[in-house]
């Protein structure tokens, strides 16, 4: 009888342990006089986070509306880690911005091992204090409106290759209806690698597969998601995050060895070819030359502009495309101030595309909708005192992960009327535009404050530059393929993607 009882009890022992183990904590912020939803014993506040059934911001959009109206702020769990949501725009523009010396690291920053990683954890995303500042510096004056509008030949030229590409294609297959995020992102690719290292990508070769380079970088943010995904299940127990890093690198090593060869042979090129080309190479080239730069910090830089500047800009353009497919009248509006304001040649003067006030508007409704950074999360850096609503003043440790919810704010139905309807309108300057939402900390598709994503201008140049050549060759509408509501769907990106992806049915003009 004891040998069976022994068993028993050791498993009951075990059991009431792991029970112990994962729910000893769930009382941490009512002993903090904070409020929020009760988690569960294993998934925390919430369960997508480690089935992955679907996306984060989906289930941080409920917390939110559960609990906006109760306090600025809602202890929540990600799985067994106690964090903070913030319900209050205001407040989240108070840590990005006012506050900004006691918030200044992303979550991000934990994302990778630098005992093993050199090119990763360059990012100035992921940065952390006075590296994070010096790196973000360097960075941000290679990416200047002036050094666009330089490039912006370039820009016109794949804008050519692109519609050519979209005709081809359709007769090729014998069809109408093409995948928008294809010629999109191929788009996206061809400018942003010509910029980058000053070769000719060949985006627009194949129908039916990718260039070389596309398909590694494809490589890079498949595993760069992957470890993403694996760090928030890890919460469970942390000591795997710490493995994993140490086996399993943010990016792999082959790309990050392909990139480094590739930049060092692109500069050697260029030495060997001057040109006068205004580029990031020419940029980069004499940066290294006059802080006397390594090649990884090089490369890190370029491929901080390939994070920023090919996935998210190219799905960016087709998920406008899918709002104009289905809302023809603002295609019409669109096409029309396109059209008025075209030059002799068939194209845009670069500051007159920067400057036409509905394109601002659809694009600014696109990223309302599908904002290129969904959900933020910045660490605390130093114990900080924060006003509940009731007056009552708590401490925020340092350490503690603050959940900013863009996707949230933007589908604030208290906001925006009929949120997830596509209405360029709201952003009109006669009805305050775009300022009266950034002033309620209601519209941040790219974040705020110092770390507010650097890239976003020569993301929103391409994005731009790509619709003016669509509208102006062509007149769409949506294939009965497409979804009819706006999910987006978890895959190997780290964009908001379109599930089942945007088809359209395309006429040439």
């Amino acid at each position: 009888m004891i040998v069976i009882l022994v068993p028993i009890f050791l498993m009951a022992v075990i059991a009431g342990l792991t029970v112990l183990y994962l729910t000893w904590h769930f009382n941490h912020w009512k002993m903090k006089g904070i409020n929020g939803p009760k988690p569960s014993m294993i998934f925390g506040t919430w369960p997508g986070l480690v089935d992955g059934k679907i996306p984060l911001f989906y289930e941080v959009q409920k917390t939110f509306m559960e609990w906006k109206n109760v306090d600025r702020i809602a202890g929540v769990f990600a799985t067994r880690s106690p964090q903070i949501l913030i319900t209050d725009p205001s407040l989240a523009k108070e840590v990005e911005i006012t506050h900004f010396n006691s918030f200044h690291d992303n979550e991000d920053s934990t994302w990778s091992n630098t005992r093993f990683e050199s090119i990763a954890p360059l990012n100035p995303v992921s940065l952390t204090g006075d590296l994070w500042k010096e790196k973000r510096q360097e960075f941000s004056a290679g990416l200047t409106m002036n050094r666009f509008k330089a490039f912006y030949p370039v820009m016109k030229e794949a804008g050519k290759k692109m519609t050519k590409y979209v005709k081809g294609k359709m007769e090729h297959l014998n069809t109408n209806e093409l995948e928008a995020s294809d010629f999109s992102k191929r788009f996206a690719a061809e400018i942003m690698l010509d910029f980058l290292w000053g070769i000719e990508p060949k985006a627009f070769e194949s129908y039916d597969k990718e260039c070389f380079l596309v398909e590694t970088i494809q490589k890079m943010l498949k595993q760069a998601f992957e470890s993403q995904g694996y760090y928030g299940k890890a919460e469970l127990l942390p000591v795997l995050r710490e493995i994993k890093q140490t086996y399993v690198r943010f990016y792999p090593k082959s790309t990050d060895d392909f990139f480094m060869k590739l930049q060092k042979d692109c500069m050697e090129f260029r030495k060997k070819n001057p040109n006068e080309r205004t580029d990031l190479l020419e940029f980069l080239m004499s940066l290294q030359q006059k802080k006397n730069l390594s090649m990884t910090d090089v490369t890190g830089h370029s491929l901080t502009v390939v994070l920023d500047g090919y996935e998210s800009p190219g799905i960016t353009l087709a998920q406008t495309l899918l709002m104009l497919g289905r809302n023809q009248e603002a295609q019409k509006k669109l096409r029309a101030e396109i059209m008025e304001n075209l030059e002799e040649d068939g194209y845009m003067d670069f500051d007159v595309m920067n400057d036409l006030p509905y394109l601002d508007q659809c694009v600014s409704e696109t990223l309302r909708l599908f904002p290129t950074v969904s959900h933020l999360i910045k660490l605390c850096t130093k114990d900080f005192p924060l006003q509940l609503k009731s007056g009552t003043t708590v401490t925020i440790d340092k350490g503690t992960h603050m959940h900013i919810p863009i996707y949230s704010y933007h589908h604030d139905p208290d906001v925006y009327h009929d949120p997830e309807r596509y209405i360029p309108e709201r952003f009109d300057p006669e009805y305050g535009g775009i300022d009266k939402y950034h002033k309620l900390g209601n519209y941040v598709p790219f974040g705020a404050g110092p770390r507010t994503c650097a890239g976003k201008r020569y993301a929103l140049v391409k994005i731009k530059a790509g619709l003016i050549e669509f509208l102006k060759n062509f007149e769409f509408t949506v294939s009965g393929k497409t979804r009819k509501d706006n999910l987006t769907e978890i895959n190997d990106t780290l964009a908001m993607s379109f599930v089942g992806g945007i088809h359209l049915n395309i006429k040439a003009l």
